[in-house]
């Protein structure tokens, strides 16, 4: 009988008779599969627990002071960032009492500001930032050196994530000496990865207030659409209503690439007269005055272009610059302004350096001319012609009308400058000017003269100054009251050199007779400096400017006479003066007419009394910066920083005086004896 052996393999069970196999271990792999995800587990809850704690964090009341102060360390080279007074968190915002951000060209400065935002919405890629507010903020422009490349053309501005924002701002400054001032600023801002919204919602600014709107494409052609519109009303003269007038400016085109061209266009037009404040509702008046403020203007732009205003036009009635900007002269302005192409200009017939020149005109005329001191504008009218090509401006024909008829006076003014180079040569010449149609305090005795300047050669960049100015009125055919502010000559001699440190005029000789007083200079450098490559540090005005001057200057006025001659500079300067007071009374009195001291001062000084002699002398070492920075340490109550670059400055001075004797007013409140000071002394401290 056959035999049938069963089948082995790997499925089937072992014989009986075969003897048991081993089994075999676990392949290593497992383990080390096992291991990787252990370690990934915990670098899992590593990072968890660090998102934890950051979150945690960013959620304490320091932690937005903790940023701001990092933040400051990774800015670029030459901008800084400062704060104080930081409270609140980076997960939902906070309070900034101070913040200062600057740069070479610009310092802002924020103060008490409010910030409102979600900190986790930028995991969505949005920025919210709803309620952003501010009690002021300042922006101050400083000079700087300008880019030696012209800035190239936009091509897009896309952000990497959306955002939204709500701003107010209670004061908006710019600049100083005058600021510009607004207040009320309010707006939003949003950008929804297509295009930038921005919305300002009120805007108060001098005697108007304003309104905004503008869209502006994120990418290539970047179309832009913006207008602007706002209220004004100023005071009509001679009137018991207010005037109120419409503004509007609309703005469209394109900013990208060169071809980029915007077409702007303004008009301001009466809205009608209403009532001035504290006037009765019965004086309301619905007709529009005669001489209602009305102005138009339109233009192109291309902002990317070498001279980037194509063309423009505007004409003017009855516009008061003072219900416009803060710090305007009240006017009454009538007439045209035209710029754009020279129509002489543009054909092939033409050098290459002449093609595409730009011309300007103007043909204005002031209603309302008046002295400056009185907020008004000394100009009645202004006719001229310039040109622009080559880079080059000339004017070849312009005339400025002072005053009023029949004391009315002139200017006529020609010549030539050059931006890029700073040369210029041209003259100006005075026809009977009188100086009271400048300034009311001023005597009205006329000027004339002539102001030249020339460039003996194209080669060189030296351009020679002379002047020549005189009363027509000889010294001593009016009262002496009349003559205490009179301008009686001016002549000068001397030289401009662009070039030379940053700009320097060098005065071989100066003589001017005026307010009965005479100054003289003789030898007289003033060099302007190389533009700051920093921003100035607080108390350190040698970074914003690097003034330097020389030589010999003498003043001669009734009973005094002060000299100095030397040389000072931001770092370094040696020299001396002297202050020689021989009658105290008569340089007290002469001292009491000049209107430029203020009110209260110049009434102290008519009403004080003075008797005596005295002698000052002053020799210094050292530079003007280095002064302003010790006087700004001490100030702060700090130490005399002994890492400065320059050494201190040295003052010695000397006081000489046999008898001196001052007797001041009384003051208002005070008893109605008049103090008096009485000195006598020979000393040298």
């Amino acid at each position: 009988m056959p035999t049938f052996n069963e089948p082995t393999g790997p499925g089937s069970p072992p014989s009986p008779t075969e003897p048991a196999r081993t089994t075999a271990p676990p392949p290593r792999r497992r383990s080390a599969l096992r291991w990787l995800g252990w370690a990934v587990a915990a670098l899992l809850l590593a990072i968890a627990l660090a998102g934890a704690g950051l979150w945690w964090w960013a959620g304490q009341a320091t932690s937005l002071a903790t940023v701001l102060q990092r933040a400051a360390q990774w800015l670029p080279a030459g901008q800084s960032l400062q704060s104080r007074d930081v409270t609140g968190s980076l997960r939902s915002g906070g309070r900034i009492g101070w913040l200062r951000w600057s740069s070479p060209s610009l310092v802002v400065d924020v103060t008490d500001a409010q910030v409102d935002w979600q900190l986790p919405l930028l995991l969505q890629r949005r920025l919210e930032l709803r309620d952003i507010r501010a009690a002021r903020i300042h922006l101050t422009p400083l000079e700087h050196d300008q880019p030696a490349t012209p800035p190239q053309p936009l091509q897009e501005l896309v952000l990497p994530l959306t955002v939204e924002l709500g701003f107010q701002v209670d004061q908006l400054q710019w600049g100083d000496n005058p600021a510009l001032q607004a207040q009320g600023l309010a707006g939003t801002y949003r950008f929804d990865g297509q295009d930038h919204r921005l919305t300002i919602s009120n805007l108060a600014l001098a005697q108007g207030r304003y309104t905004a709107s503008a869209v502006l494409q994120a990418r290539a052609p970047m179309a832009l659409q913006a207008t602007v519109d706002g209220t004004v009303t100023t005071p009509l003269p001679g009137r018991t209503q207010a005037f109120t007038a419409t503004a509007q400016v609309r703005a469209d085109g394109t900013l990208a690439t060169e071809a980029a061209r915007l077409n702007l266009e303004a008009n301001l037009q009466p809205e009608g007269a209403t009532p001035a404040p504290g006037t009765a509702p019965k004086a309301r008046v619905l007709a529009v005055p005669p001489a209602a403020m009305h102005a138009t203007a339109q233009a192109t732009v291309r902002p990317w272009a070498t001279q980037p205003l194509e063309q423009a036009r505007a004409t003017l009635q009855a516009v008061n610059l003072a219900a416009l900007w803060p710090q305007a002269p009240t006017t009454d302005l009538h007439g045209t302004l035209t710029a754009g192409p020279d129509a002489s200009t543009g054909t092939s017939t033409q050098p290459p350096t002449q093609q595409n020149a730009w011309s300007l005109t103007a043909d204005l005329s002031n209603r309302a001319p008046g002295p400056w001191d009185t907020q008004r504008l000394p100009l009645a009218g202004l006719q001229a012609q310039a040109r622009y090509a080559a880079g080059g401006w000339t004017v070849n024909q312009a005339t400025a009308t002072v005053g009023l008829a029949p004391r009315a006076g002139s200017l006529d003014l020609q010549g030539s400058f050059a931006p890029a180079t700073r040369a210029v040569q041209g003259s100006i010449r005075l026809r009977n000017l009188s100086p009271a149609a400048l300034h009311s305090a001023l005597a009205a005795s006329p000027l004339s003269g002539s102001v030249q300047a020339q460039m003996p050669s194209q080669a060189s960049p030296l351009v020679r100054l002379t002047a020549d100015i005189r009363s027509a009125a000889p010294t001593g055919t009016a009262p002496a009251s009349a003559t205490d502010l009179r301008i009686d000559a001016f002549t000068a001699q001397g030289q401009w050199n662009p070039e030379d440190n940053g700009g320097t005029v060098h005065i071989e000789r100066l003589a001017l007779d005026a307010l009965r007083a005479r100054l003289q200079a003789t030898d007289l450098r003033i060099s302007r400096g190389a533009p700051p490559s920093a921003t100035p540090a607080a108390g350190n005005a040698t970074a914003a400017s690097a003034i330097a001057g020389q030589g010999l200057v003498q003043l001669t006025l009734p009973g005094s006479q002060v000299r100095v001659q030397g040389n000072i500079a931001p770092r370094t300067g040696q020299g001396e003066g002297r202050w020689s007071l021989t009658d105290a009374d008569q340089t007290l009195r002469w001292l009491g007419r000049l209107p430029w001291l203020g009110k209260d001062l110049q009434g102290m000084l008519r009403t004080a009394s003075a008797k005596g002699q005295a002698q000052l002398q002053l020799q210094w070492k050292g530079g003007w910066g280095t002064l302003q920075q010790q006087l700004h340490t001490a100030a702060q109550g700090q130490p005399p920083n002994a890492d400065a670059k320059a050494p201190p400055i040295q003052l010695q001075t000397s006081l000489t005086s046999p008898q001196l004797d001052l007797v001041l007013p009384p003051r208002p409140a005070a008893p109605q004896t008049p103090p008096t000071w009485r000195h006598r002394c020979n000393c040298a401290p």
